[in-house]
């Protein structure tokens, strides 16, 4: 049976629900349990969830395919990553007790972009500690 849901923030899902039979018995089923495991570990990254219940007395257990509509689309768009909420001033000081990579590391960029900007502040007159401005 095919389920729709929906929860604001996390997204839309599909769902489907059935039952495997294990006719071999307790071995097939532990077998059967690491096979799920490790298709899912590869799977999640997709957005699809497997999920397998518990072994039943009449050989049977419960199957679930969870798919994620999210994670069908493109995912194209920026992906920067921006520095952190740190000011001029604080990594100016920063700057002083340590070197250009370590800088870098501490504003959250790469050092290719924390050069620019020092660069650009330096130019613009503002690359001293009392600078309040978000880096």
């Amino acid at each position: 049976m095919l389920e729709k849901w929906s929860e604001p923030g996390i997204g839309q899902f599909i769902k489907e629900s059935f039952s495997i039979s294990c006719k071999a018995g307790e071995e097939e089923f532990q077998k059967l349990q690491k096979e799920f495991t490790q298709l899912n570990s590869h799977l999640e990254k997709q957005g699809i969830k497997l999920r397998l219940g518990s072994l039943k007395d009449d050989k049977q257990c419960s199957c679930s395919l969870e798919l994620s509509l999210k994670h069908m689309k493109r995912d194209a768009g920026k992906k920067r990553e921006y520095g952190t909420h740190k000011s001029i001033g604080a990594v100016y000081l920063y700057r002083k007790e340590h070197n250009s990579k370590e800088t870098a590391l501490y504003s959250g960029l790469p050092l290719r972009s924390y050069q620019r900007r020092v660069k650009k502040y330096k130019e613009e007159g503002r690359w001293t500690e009392e600078e309040r401005a978000f880096f």
